[in-house]
């Protein structure tokens, strides 16, 4: 019986922990977001491809801009994209448009693109193209 009770008393202290520190409304927020974007992109007809507007879709056209070689190589970021929307959206291509900001303060169009690939595992490649820059 005192087994039982230091285990319900070992779970009580786990549980207030993680509720005070955040980690486990943090983690169904995570969570749940996740399977939004999901939900979301089946229901769009790209099912395993992200949104252009979604914080994984955003995150990885970041990714792509950021090695671009020559802004790599400059050490230039992207700070954002703004204005993102979707300009294609099939069961095996997104294709995207938006603002995105670098970290020299300038400011162009962005055309991004996911696209499954077979040959990468079931993963997606992100291609990215900025028109051209503006000071902002």
């Amino acid at each position: 019986m005192s087994k039982l009770w230091i285990g319900l008393g070992a779970a009580a202290v786990v549980g207030v922990v993680g509720f005070t520190s955040g980690f486990f409304p943090g983690f169904a927020k995570g969570f749940t977001k996740g399977f939004n974007e999901a939900r979301r992109s089946a229901s769009e007809g790209h099912s395993g491809l992200p949104s252009c507007d979604t914080e994984t879709g955003l995150a990885n056209a970041r990714n792509a801009i950021n090695n671009i070689p020559p802004l790599k190589n400059a050490g230039i970021t992207a700070l954002g994209i703004s204005d993102a929307k979707s300009s294609l959206a099939t069961e095996t291509e997104v294709q995207c448009d938006g603002m995105v900001t670098l970290s020299n303060q300038m400011k162009g169009p962005v055309h991004y693109t996911f696209a499954k690939e077979p040959s990468v595992g079931g993963q997606f490649l992100v291609r990215a193209v900025i028109s051209h820059l503006e000071k902002s």
